[in-house]
């Protein structure tokens, strides 16, 4: 199919129905390598604000490997006590790097992962907030990258 032309659609209501409910995601480049050296990338807005450099977000669990949290930390820092990475590397340089799981691992693993999640996180109403933190080396590198831009 070389040659083919490629048409995009882009927008949050070209899929679902304009009442139906979207998802409110949005990818932001965070870190850029250019020539060696690392460049960070950040957004201050108070409604699309960002954390800067590569990360990886933790779950933590309890002794009966129930959840108990996140942790977003920068991705070379060591991982929280009692807890496994929830990212993936699953494509490199356009290439899948990893084989994909079955519709059927999917299905077992998300019935898994609503079992361990606690009952207070699971309610339709007055469900409970799921606790999710920073690292303290996230804060201090998006404290850093703003004073950089302020010129501090």
């Amino acid at each position: 199919m070389a040659g083919a032309q490629v048409f995009f659609g882009v927008g949050t209501q070209l899929s679902t129905s304009y009442d139906a409910p979207t998802l409110g995601g949005v990818y932001k480049l965070v870190e850029e390598e250019v020539d060696g050296r690392t460049l960070y990338k950040i957004k201050l807005s108070t409604e699309k604000a960002t954390y800067p450099g590569r990360k990886q977000v933790w779950r933590r669990t309890d002794a009966e490997g129930r959840f108990l949290s996140d942790v977003i930390t920068l991705a070379d820092e060591p991982p929280p006590p009692d807890a496994f990475p929830l990212l993936e590397e699953i494509m490199r340089g356009g290439r899948l790097v990893t084989s994909l799981p079955t519709l059927e691992e999917i299905r077992e693993r998300t019935v898994e992962n609503v079992r361990r999640l606690p009952e207070a996180y699971r309610r339709l109403r007055d469900a409970a907030e799921y606790p999710v933190s920073r690292s303290e080396r996230l804060e201090e590198l998006r404290q850093q990258v703003i004073a950089e831009l302020q010129g501090v």
